[in-house]
């Protein structure tokens, strides 16, 4: 017998139910639940069918959003149904096909690239919350990304308290991983914080501010460093997780993958080892120069 639960009261009790979980996951989720409700109107959660998901996913797709992000809403829809299985207020999770996405190599902010942003901080701007030079601001915060390999969320709730004489100690609720954090900062990240000493805020990078408010600040910034992003063609500039991977391209040879893991906060090692494919996929295409050539067409 079809349960009687409607989706308004299963809605309330899941995101409940995940007070657990990083407020970016919690607002991710909730999000992607209203897009739901938006498009599908569902009553009660038994009328969430294969159908309807796939029916949602072609009206995003309509809407002009793309196949990785229609896939990752899909998947948030799974966590849900799956929820509401252990429930027991449905009896299957309906198997919705996953729109198909173009495999390419992730994008990444190189050695380059950094120094070019870095070259362009005292051109920046930042969000009106931010009391502290945008230059230094920025210096500040491209540093402790590119050289920690952090999400930005993490970054941006870092307190003045939680650094203590170069250490960092990054709480379980500010990390997607769930773990408690201690990272010897690098020097040239401790040299940088000393100019936002001062500030007013609670840490460095104001803990209140969410990442999606310095996001048009920091593509102001690649264009005035004259950046060509790749996949730009597509509009797409940079993100703050571009760091993110550079750090890990970078740094890949030189650490163990369980010092990736720790230092990157992820949850467990089959994560970081995407990160390191990645960095392996775009090695392996820069072999052009190493190939040995004849001396015959060298002449």
């Amino acid at each position: 017998m079809p349960s009687s639960v409607t989706w308004k009261t299963f809605r309330k009790e899941f995101e409940a139910s995940r007070y657990d979980l990083t407020t970016e996951t919690q607002r991710n989720t909730a999000v992607a639940l209203g897009h739901l409700e938006r498009i599908s109107r569902p009553k009660r959660l038994h009328e969430i069918t294969a159908k309807t998901l796939e029916d949602y996913a072609a009206q995003r797709s309509r809407e002009g959003i793309r196949a990785s992000t229609i896939g990752h809403e899909l998947k948030l829809f799974k966590a849900a149904l799956n929820t509401a299985k252990r429930w027991r207020y449905i009896q299957d999770v309906p198997q919705a096909r996953r729109p198909k996405v173009e495999s390419k190599v992730p994008s990444f902010i190189s050695g380059t690239e950094f120094g070019m942003l870095y070259a362009a901080c005292d051109q920046a701007t930042v969000p009106k919350q931010i009391t502290s030079d945008a230059g230094d601001y920025w210096r500040a915060l491209l540093s402790w990304l590119y050289l920690t390999g952090w999400r930005i969320s993490a970054t941006l709730a870092v307190r003045w308290d939680q650094i203590e004489d170069g250490v960092v100690h990054s709480l379980a609720e500010q990390t997607k991983s769930r773990r408690e954090v201690l990272l010897t900062l690098h020097p040239m990240i401790v040299e940088r914080l000393k100019a936002l000493k001062g500030n007013g805020a609670d840490g460095p990078f104001e803990p209140r501010l969410k990442s999606v408010r310095l996001r048009h600040h920091f593509v102001a910034l690649q264009e005035s460093a004259g950046i060509e992003p790749r996949f730009k063609n597509e509009g797409q500039w940079y993100g703050f997780h571009d760091l993110r991977r550079g750090f890990a391209t970078n740094n890949y040879q030189t650490l163990s993958a369980l010092e990736l893991t720790q230092v990157m906060q992820h949850r467990d090692l089959s994560t970081t080892k995407r990160y390191i494919n990645m960095a392996e996929e775009h090695t392996a295409a820069e072999t052009a120069a190493k190939i040995f050539v004849p001396d015959v067409l060298r002449e």
